[in-house]
């Protein structure tokens, strides 16, 4: 079992610590793996996006005013990787590419407005590359994880159940503290 490196929110020798495993410990690293990626997926689904920085590709209707981004937050290491193409023959080639000077990033409200022009209307004539995510992910939400993380693998010790990621879903919700899901439930809103 490999750790899924797209979607951690916490790292195998954090959690080995938060459970009181020794690092030096092998024996049940691909449980404790088993679990982190579980919580992971889990925690995305709750907070509606994947929460690590991704490289994201979008094809959006142009509206004639600014584009919204679908996954938040846009950090400044987006504004410098954010590219545009206008192209209601969806060739997506360098001719209907957007120069970067005339793209403004608003990185508070997640929105792409052009400096020079406006979206021109269409249906997903619009392509945007960027990264949308948290390069580093917020200490509430590591916290979050890591209670997620010791409360499954309690779970997983007392019940000494072979359960696959799938249906670990289940349990989390099971046993997820109400503060967890408002962490959760507050990314979702902040994008």
């Amino acid at each position: 079992m490999a750790l899924d490196l797209t979607n951690y929110l916490i790292d195998l020798l954090t959690a080995k610590e938060s459970v009181g495993v020794e690092s030096a410990d092998v024996s049940v690293d691909s449980s404790i793996i088993l679990v982190i990626n579980a919580v992971s997926d889990w925690a995305n689904e709750k907070a509606g996006f994947g929460i690590r920085a991704r490289a994201l590709t979008e094809y959006r209707d142009g509206n004639g005013r600014q584009i919204m981004f679908t996954r938040a937050p846009i950090e400044s290491s987006a504004v410098v990787s954010t590219s545009v193409w206008i192209d209601a023959d969806w060739a997506w080639g360098t001719d209907t590419l957007v120069e970067s000077s005339d793209i403004l990033i608003d990185t508070v409200n997640g929105a792409i407005n052009l400096n020079v022009s406006t979206f021109d209307e269409g249906r997903q004539n619009v392509k945007i590359t960027y990264t949308g995510g948290y390069a580093t992910i917020p200490a509430r939400v590591q916290q979050a994880a890591l209670i997620m993380i010791k409360r499954l693998m309690e779970t997983r010790t007392a019940s000494s159940a072979s359960n696959t990621g799938g249906s670990m879903s289940a349990e989390a919700d099971a046993v997820a503290p109400a503060w967890v899901l408002d962490v959760l439930e507050g990314l979702r809103r902040s994008t």
